[in-house]
């Protein structure tokens, strides 16, 4: 005997629970925010990466970077900082420094490739060297998320 397949999940019976609860969650999920209704993307990447580097280097705390990225992203930081607190570890007491490093951000370059998201590079220069830092901004319940980051 075979039955036919149910079209939508009110036609099961015993599925009929879930259903309600799916529609009911979709309203408490991250909600997409449209570009013009975001803050000036601008002044967000140059401070988020400023904050960034800073955590990288040991000098912030990883936390303070949580509300601005996904998870993923703030995991990401938070175990290349502590990495870098432990290789700073191995090194002879007279040999680390503690101090912020000194950098300058150069002017975002920026690329919308939908509304509500804007993919980001900065150029990172230290005194002695030049780092590149791209960020994914995506518009979610109505502020930008950074939901990638990287430096090379």
């Amino acid at each position: 005997m075979t039955s036919a397949p149910f079209i939508s999940p009110e036609d099961d019976p015993q599925d009929r629970d879930r259903a309600k609860k799916t529609a009911g969650d979709s309203f408490f999920e991250a909600q997409w925010t449209p570009t013009a209704l975001l803050p000036d993307p601008v002044l967000f990447c140059l401070n988020f990466t400023h904050r960034a580097v800073e955590v990288l280097h040991g000098v912030r705390d990883a936390a303070q970077l949580s509300r601005w990225a996904t998870e993923k992203v703030f995991l990401t930081i938070r175990e290349d900082a502590m990495a870098e607190v432990r290789k700073k570890s191995l090194l002879k007491p007279g040999n680390t420094d503690r101090s912020a490093p000194e950098f300058r951000l150069s002017t975002p370059r920026m690329s919308s490739p939908r509304e509500g998201v804007i993919e980001v590079t900065i150029t990172i220069t230290y005194r002695n060297r030049v780092r590149a830092s791209a960020l994914r901004l995506e518009g979610i319940d109505g502020r930008w998320r950074v939901t990638s980051f990287g430096i090379l």
